[in-house]
Protein backbone atom coordinates (compact mmCIF):
# COMPACT_ATOMS: atom_id res chain seq x y z
CA UNK A 1 0.00 0.00 0.00
CA UNK A 2 2.81 2.26 0.99
CA UNK A 3 4.87 2.01 -2.64
CA UNK A 4 1.53 2.35 -4.03
CA UNK A 5 0.52 5.77 -2.59
CA UNK A 6 4.24 6.68 -2.35
CA UNK A 7 4.17 6.39 -6.57
CA UNK A 8 0.28 7.68 -7.03
CA UNK A 9 0.67 10.76 -4.93
CA UNK A 10 4.18 12.01 -5.69
CA UNK A 11 3.08 15.56 -3.98
CA UNK A 12 2.44 14.25 -1.08
CA UNK A 13 5.24 14.35 1.90
CA UNK A 14 3.53 12.25 4.90
CA UNK A 15 1.25 9.04 4.96
CA UNK A 16 -0.91 7.82 7.22
CA UNK A 17 -2.01 3.69 7.42
CA UNK A 18 -4.90 2.56 9.46
CA UNK A 19 -6.60 -0.56 9.57
CA UNK A 20 -10.48 -0.56 8.58
CA UNK A 21 -11.68 -1.34 12.20
CA UNK A 22 -10.55 1.54 13.28
CA UNK A 23 -12.34 5.03 14.15
CA UNK A 24 -10.39 8.29 14.10
CA UNK A 25 -11.89 11.16 16.83
CA UNK A 26 -9.08 14.34 16.25
CA UNK A 27 -6.35 15.11 14.45
CA UNK A 28 -2.84 13.31 14.66
CA UNK A 29 -0.75 16.59 15.64
CA UNK A 30 1.84 14.12 17.55
CA UNK A 31 2.49 12.53 14.11
CA UNK A 32 2.54 15.19 12.06
CA UNK A 33 4.93 16.91 14.37
CA UNK A 34 7.01 13.62 14.76
CA UNK A 35 7.38 13.18 10.43
CA UNK A 36 9.18 16.83 10.61
CA UNK A 37 12.01 14.59 12.13
CA UNK A 38 11.21 11.03 11.52
CA UNK A 39 10.62 8.97 8.58
CA UNK A 40 8.61 6.17 10.33
CA UNK A 41 6.28 6.14 13.09
CA UNK A 42 5.15 3.06 14.50
CA UNK A 43 2.97 2.11 17.73
CA UNK A 44 3.45 -0.22 20.53
CA UNK A 45 0.60 -2.53 21.66
CA UNK A 46 1.29 -1.71 25.06
CA UNK A 47 3.40 1.61 26.94
CA UNK A 48 3.90 0.36 30.31
CA UNK A 49 4.49 -2.96 31.66
CA UNK A 50 1.46 -5.19 33.08
CA UNK A 51 1.06 -5.29 36.95
CA UNK A 52 -1.52 -7.86 37.58
CA UNK A 53 -0.68 -11.84 36.13
CA UNK A 54 -3.78 -11.36 33.47
CA UNK A 55 -2.21 -8.63 31.97
CA UNK A 56 1.17 -9.93 32.03
CA UNK A 57 -0.22 -12.96 29.48
CA UNK A 58 -0.28 -10.16 27.36
CA UNK A 59 3.39 -9.59 27.09
CA UNK A 60 4.21 -13.31 26.05
CA UNK A 61 1.24 -13.01 23.26
CA UNK A 62 3.02 -9.90 22.08
CA UNK A 63 6.46 -11.87 22.21
CA UNK A 64 4.95 -14.00 19.52
CA UNK A 65 2.39 -11.66 17.07
CA UNK A 66 4.76 -8.67 17.77
CA UNK A 67 5.73 -5.56 20.09
CA UNK A 68 4.47 -2.77 17.30
CA UNK A 69 0.99 -2.79 15.73
CA UNK A 70 0.41 -2.32 12.38
CA UNK A 71 -3.00 -1.34 12.89
CA UNK A 72 -1.25 2.21 12.14
CA UNK A 73 1.70 3.04 10.46
CA UNK A 74 2.57 6.30 9.15
CA UNK A 75 5.51 7.91 6.77
CA UNK A 76 7.67 10.66 5.35
CA UNK A 77 8.75 10.63 2.14
CA UNK A 78 12.32 10.01 2.09
CA UNK A 79 15.40 7.84 1.27
CA UNK A 80 14.57 5.87 5.26
CA UNK A 81 11.24 5.65 4.00
CA UNK A 82 11.59 4.38 0.64
CA UNK A 83 14.21 1.96 2.02
CA UNK A 84 11.72 0.78 4.83
CA UNK A 85 9.16 0.62 2.14
CA UNK A 86 11.05 -1.75 -0.17
CA UNK A 87 12.69 -3.83 2.39
CA UNK A 88 8.91 -4.82 3.77
CA UNK A 89 7.27 -5.25 0.77
CA UNK A 90 9.64 -8.04 -0.07
CA UNK A 91 9.74 -9.74 3.51
CA UNK A 92 5.62 -10.14 2.99
CA UNK A 93 5.38 -10.59 -0.58
CA UNK A 94 6.77 -14.24 0.48
CA UNK A 95 6.27 -14.23 4.35
CA UNK A 96 3.31 -12.60 5.45
CA UNK A 97 1.42 -15.46 6.80
CA UNK A 98 0.79 -16.37 10.81
CA UNK A 99 3.17 -19.30 11.55
CA UNK A 100 4.36 -18.84 15.54
CA UNK A 101 6.82 -21.48 15.66
CA UNK A 102 8.80 -19.94 12.75
CA UNK A 103 8.81 -16.15 13.96
CA UNK A 104 5.99 -15.32 11.96
CA UNK A 105 2.57 -12.94 12.69
CA UNK A 106 1.35 -12.01 9.05
CA UNK A 107 2.77 -8.66 8.21
CA UNK A 108 3.44 -7.40 11.63
CA UNK A 109 5.98 -9.59 13.24
CA UNK A 110 8.09 -7.69 10.93
CA UNK A 111 8.27 -4.57 12.48
CA UNK A 112 10.01 -5.36 15.64
CA UNK A 113 12.87 -5.50 13.34
CA UNK A 114 12.47 -1.75 11.93
CA UNK A 115 13.95 -0.03 14.96
CA UNK A 116 17.04 -1.77 14.66
CA UNK A 117 17.46 -1.64 10.57
CA UNK A 118 16.23 1.94 10.16
CA UNK A 119 17.25 5.16 11.43
CA UNK A 120 14.34 8.30 12.15
CA UNK A 121 12.52 5.46 13.43
CA UNK A 122 10.00 7.12 16.11
CA UNK A 123 7.80 5.04 18.57
CA UNK A 124 4.83 7.21 19.33
CA UNK A 125 3.84 6.27 22.92
CA UNK A 126 1.06 9.20 22.91
CA UNK A 127 -2.17 6.92 25.31
CA UNK A 128 -4.56 8.42 22.58
CA UNK A 129 -3.29 6.50 19.92
CA UNK A 130 -4.25 2.53 18.97
CA UNK A 131 -6.42 2.23 21.90
CA UNK A 132 -7.42 -1.26 21.64
CA UNK A 133 -8.50 -3.83 23.85
CA UNK A 134 -5.60 -5.36 24.30
CA UNK A 135 -4.01 -2.34 26.16
CA UNK A 136 -7.47 -1.50 28.35
CA UNK A 137 -5.39 -2.20 31.56
CA UNK A 138 -3.13 1.25 30.77
CA UNK A 139 -5.79 3.59 29.46
CA UNK A 140 -8.90 5.15 31.16
CA UNK A 141 -10.94 6.12 29.30
CA UNK A 142 -13.51 9.39 29.84
CA UNK A 143 -15.44 11.53 27.93
CA UNK A 144 -16.24 15.15 28.74
CA UNK A 145 -18.53 17.13 26.39
CA UNK A 146 -18.42 14.79 23.93
CA UNK A 147 -14.69 14.97 23.03
CA UNK A 148 -13.07 11.30 24.59
CA UNK A 149 -9.93 11.06 26.25
CA UNK A 150 -7.40 8.89 27.43
CA UNK A 151 -5.42 9.20 30.90
CA UNK A 152 -6.46 12.91 30.04
CA UNK A 153 -4.52 12.79 26.54
CA UNK A 154 -7.20 13.73 23.60
CA UNK A 155 -8.33 9.95 22.27
CA UNK A 156 -6.67 10.31 18.33
CA UNK A 157 -7.98 6.88 17.00
CA UNK A 158 -9.93 3.95 18.61
CA UNK A 159 -8.91 -0.03 17.20
CA UNK A 160 -11.89 -2.26 17.57
CA UNK A 161 -9.89 -5.26 16.71
CA UNK A 162 -11.50 -8.13 18.68
CA UNK A 163 -14.49 -6.07 19.48
CA UNK A 164 -17.18 -6.44 16.55
CA UNK A 165 -18.35 -10.07 17.21
CA UNK A 166 -17.82 -9.61 20.68
CA UNK A 167 -19.41 -8.64 23.96
CA UNK A 168 -17.62 -6.40 26.58
CA UNK A 169 -18.23 -4.76 30.18
CA UNK A 170 -15.06 -2.56 29.37
CA UNK A 171 -15.05 1.05 30.33
CA UNK A 172 -15.00 1.90 26.87
CA UNK A 173 -18.60 0.11 26.46
CA UNK A 174 -20.03 3.28 24.75
CA UNK A 175 -17.78 4.46 22.51
CA UNK A 176 -18.22 0.48 21.00
CA UNK A 177 -21.87 0.50 21.04
CA UNK A 178 -21.66 3.22 19.02
CA UNK A 179 -19.08 2.22 16.68
CA UNK A 180 -21.20 -1.09 16.03
CA UNK A 181 -24.52 1.40 15.23
CA UNK A 182 -22.10 3.04 12.49
CA UNK A 183 -21.40 -0.80 10.80
CA UNK A 184 -24.92 -1.82 10.76
CA UNK A 185 -26.25 1.57 9.48
CA UNK A 186 -23.29 0.82 6.50
CA UNK A 187 -24.40 -2.68 5.80
CA UNK A 188 -21.30 -4.41 7.61
CA UNK A 189 -23.79 -7.40 8.51
CA UNK A 190 -24.53 -8.10 4.64
CA UNK A 191 -20.94 -6.89 3.61
CA UNK A 192 -19.80 -9.95 6.23
CA UNK A 193 -21.63 -12.54 3.97
CA UNK A 194 -19.62 -11.82 0.80
CA UNK A 195 -17.30 -14.65 -0.18
CA UNK A 196 -13.51 -14.19 -0.10
CA UNK A 197 -11.72 -14.09 -3.38
CA UNK A 198 -8.76 -15.06 -1.87
CA UNK A 199 -10.37 -18.36 -0.59
CA UNK A 200 -10.88 -19.68 -4.51
CA UNK A 201 -9.02 -20.61 -7.19
CA UNK A 202 -10.11 -18.45 -10.74
CA UNK A 203 -12.35 -21.45 -11.75
CA UNK A 204 -13.76 -20.66 -8.30
CA UNK A 205 -12.65 -24.34 -7.11
CA UNK A 206 -12.40 -23.59 -2.91
CA UNK A 207 -8.57 -23.55 -1.98
CA UNK A 208 -7.64 -25.96 0.86
CA UNK A 209 -4.70 -25.20 3.54
CA UNK A 210 -3.02 -28.48 2.29
CA UNK A 211 -2.73 -26.36 -0.88
CA UNK A 212 -1.83 -22.95 1.04
CA UNK A 213 0.89 -25.18 3.28
CA UNK A 214 2.96 -26.25 0.44
CA UNK A 215 3.19 -23.25 -1.51
CA UNK A 216 4.10 -21.27 1.62
CA UNK A 217 6.57 -23.61 2.75
CA UNK A 218 8.61 -24.90 -0.23
CA UNK A 219 10.39 -21.98 -2.12
CA UNK A 220 10.55 -23.48 -5.30
CA UNK A 221 6.69 -23.62 -5.80
CA UNK A 222 6.95 -20.16 -4.61
CA UNK A 223 9.44 -19.18 -7.49
CA UNK A 224 8.20 -21.48 -10.80
CA UNK A 225 4.61 -20.93 -9.95
CA UNK A 226 3.88 -17.48 -11.56
CA UNK A 227 0.01 -16.86 -10.35
CA UNK A 228 -1.08 -19.46 -7.47
CA UNK A 229 -4.84 -18.72 -8.31
CA UNK A 230 -4.84 -20.03 -11.83
CA UNK A 231 -3.75 -23.27 -11.18
CA UNK A 232 -5.28 -26.54 -10.05
CA UNK A 233 -4.48 -28.95 -6.71
CA UNK A 234 -2.97 -31.08 -8.93
CA UNK A 235 -0.23 -28.87 -9.83
CA UNK A 236 0.83 -28.58 -6.15
CA UNK A 237 0.94 -31.93 -5.02
CA UNK A 238 4.10 -32.00 -7.24
CA UNK A 239 5.62 -29.99 -4.81
CA UNK A 240 5.04 -32.47 -1.65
Amino acid sequence: MFRHLLQAYPLEENFVLLDADTQVFSPFSEVEDALKTHSVVITPHIIQPPENLKSMGLEQSFLQSGIFNTGFLAIKRSKTANAFVDWWTERLEHFSYTDPPRGLYNEQRWIDLVPVYFDHVFQLKHPGYNVAKWNFFERRLTEQNGKYFVNGFPLRFFHFSGFINTTTNSKGHGIIRNYKTLLKDKGHGVQCKEKWSYDYFDDLRPIKEQVRTIYKTNPMARAEIIDPFKESKRTFNRYK
